[in-house]
C-alpha cells in the first residue's frame, strides 16, 4: 500500500511521532511524507530530507497546519496514495480532499477541543497511543488503542560512567519549558540545594529559559554561577541528553503523550512527572509521580485540563532519590527493563500494520463537513468563508509570501 503521512518535519516531538509510525510501516509499505509548512523547514538537513519527502507550501497564515489545496492533491496523485496518516492537522481540509477522492483517512490523536472532538467522525480510523485519548475517542466507529513506545535500540543506556560524582536530575524543557513545567523544577531544585550541595540539575532546552521564567531570573543567573545548574540551549537529535542525568524530572502540565518519558526510561532513567494522565500512564515503581495541586482549563479549549504539580510533593519526591542514591544503579536497571517489557515500540508493528490494511473507508458523512465548515468559519480559517474583501486581500497576502514547493 502507498501510504502518506501530514505532518510537520523537522527536530521536534511531533515529527518523531510520524516517524516512528514511519519506521513501523515501511518494510510493508510505501512511505511518503508530506511535510507541510507553517513552523519551519529542515530542508537540507540530512536526517530529514530524504527522498520520499516533499515540502509542502509554506504560508505564514491561516494555521500552522495548513495545506495548499492543489499542492497536496498534486502530492497524492503523483504518488498514488491509498491511505493518508495525518499528525496533530487542525486545518481540516486535506481531510475533506482525501474523502472526496477516495483515499482512506486516519489519524494520530494529540490535540482537540470539546467543540471539534466530534469532527474526528470525518476520519475512517483513529489511533489512540495512550488510554486518556481512547477514553476520549472510544466512540468511534474504527478508534485503535495502540500503546505508545519507544525505540529502544535508539534510546538506551550509556555503557560509560559519568565523572561527575553529583547526584544529577536531567530535564528537558524542549520547545515550550511553560508547559513542561520547568518553572516548578527550577523552585524545588532551588530549595533542594539550599539544604544539599552534592546534587546538580541539567536543562536541556530549545528555548530561552529566562524569556519564559523572567520571575526566576535572579535564581536562574545564581545557579548557574554556582554551577549547580546547567543550561543546554540547542536543539540535540535523538537519542538526546539523557545520559547525563541519573533521574528525569518532568513535572508537565500538559501533553498529547509525554514522549520524553518512554525515551528518559528506556535510557535507564527513572521518572518523577505530574500524577495526571497521560504522564502517569507511563510510570511504575522506581519512577513516582508528584501530587497536583490544581486543575483548569488552558485558554485555547483543550479538552484536558492544565495540571499543576504540588511543589512540596515535588520536591520530596527528589529528595528520595537523593536519600537512596546508593539504590540508583538498581533503579536504572529497573527502568531499562520495565521499558523492554512494556513500551518497546516496535511490538506494535503487526498491531499498526493490520489497522491500515483493514480499516474501512467510511461513508462520506455530508453533516460532519457542514459541522467543519462552521466549526473552520467561527476560526475565520476557510479563505471560501471570509468575506469577499478580506477574500481579496487575502489571495494577494498569499501570492506574496508563498514559496515553492519541492
Amino acid at each position: 500500500m502507498k501510504i502518506g503521512i501530514v505532518t510537520t518535519w523537522f527536530e521536534r516531538g511531533a515529527a518523531y511521532v510520524s516517524k516512528q509510525y514511519e519506521q513501523l510501516l515501511e518494510d510493508e509499505h510505501d512511505i511518503f511524507i508530506y511535510a507541510r509548512g507553517g513552523e519551519k523547514y529542515a530542508i537540507g538537513d540530512s536526517k530529514w530530507d530524504k527522498e520520499n519527502v516533499w515540502w509542502g507550501k509554506q504560508y505564514p497564515m491561516p494555521s500552522a497546519t495548513y495545506v495548499d489545496e492543489n499542492d497536496f492533491k498534486n502530492w497524492l496523485k503523483n504518488n498514488h496514495i491509498e491511505c493518508v496518516l495525518f499528525n496533530e492537522q487542525a486545518w481540516y481540509q486535506p481531510i475533506l480532499t482525501c474523502k472526496k477522492m477516495g483515499i482512506k483517512t486516519g489519524a494520530y490523536i494529540d490535540y482537540y477541543t470539546e467543540a471539534s472532538l466530534e469532527l474526528f467522525a470525518l476520519y475512517d480510523f483513529l489511533i489512540c497511543n495512550t488510554q486518556r485519548h481512547y477514553a476520549a475517542f472510544s466512540w468511534h466507529k474504527q478508534c485503535y488503542y495502540v500503546p505508545w513506545g519507544t525505540d529502544i535500540e535508539l534510546f538506551q543506556p550509556k555503557e560509560e560512567k559519568r565523572k561527575d560524582d553529583k547526584l544529577v536530575f536531567f530535564h528537558s524543557a524542549g520547545m515550550n519549558p511553560f508547559r513542561k513545567g520547568t518553572d516548578f523544577l527550577i523552585k524545588a531544585f532551588y530549595e533542594l540545594n539550599k539544604k544539599y550541595n552534592d546534587i546538580k540539575l541539567i536543562i536541556h532546552t530549545q528555548k530561552d529559559i529566562v524569556t519564559y521564567f523572567p520571575e526566576l531570573k535572579d535564581i536562574i543567573e545564581e545557579s548557574i554561577a554556582n554551577e549547580s545548574i546547567k543550561v543546554i540551549h540547542k536543539t540535540v537529535s535523538a537519542p538526546g541528553l539523557y545520559h547525563l542525568g541519573d533521574v528525569y524530572i518532568y513535572p508537565s502540565r500538559i501533553e498529547g503523550i509525554g514522549l520524553s518519558i518512554a525515551e528518559a526510561l528506556a535510557c535507564g532513567l527513572p521518572v518523577i512527572t505530574s500524577d495526571n494522565k497521560p504522564m502517569s500512564e507511563f510510570i511504575e515503581f522506581p519512577s513516582q509521580v508528584a501530587e497536583i495541586k490544581k486543575l483548569y482549563c488552558r485558554k485555547d479549549g483543550y479538552y484536558w485540563p492544565v495540571c499543576e504539580v504540588e511543589l512540596k510533593s515535588l520536591i520530596n519526591k527528589m529528595e528520595f532519590y537523593i536519600d537512596n542514591r546508593e539504590h540508583l544503579e538498581q533503579y536504572r536497571e529497573e527502568s531499562r527493563s520495565y521499558t523492554i517489557k512494556k513500551l518497546d515500540w516496535k511490538k506494535n508493528k503487526e498491531l499498526i500494520n493490520n489497522i491500515f490494511i483493514d480499516a474501512k473507508i467510511l461513508e462520506y458523512n455530508k453533516e460532519i463537513e457542514t459541522k467543519i465548515n462552521r466549526y473552520d468559519n467561527r476560526k475565520a480559517i476557510y479563505i471560501t468563508k471570509i468575506p469577499l474583501v478580506y477574500s481579496f486581500i487575502y489571495r494577494i497576502y498569499i501570492k506574496l509570501f508563498s514559496k515553492k514547493s519541492k
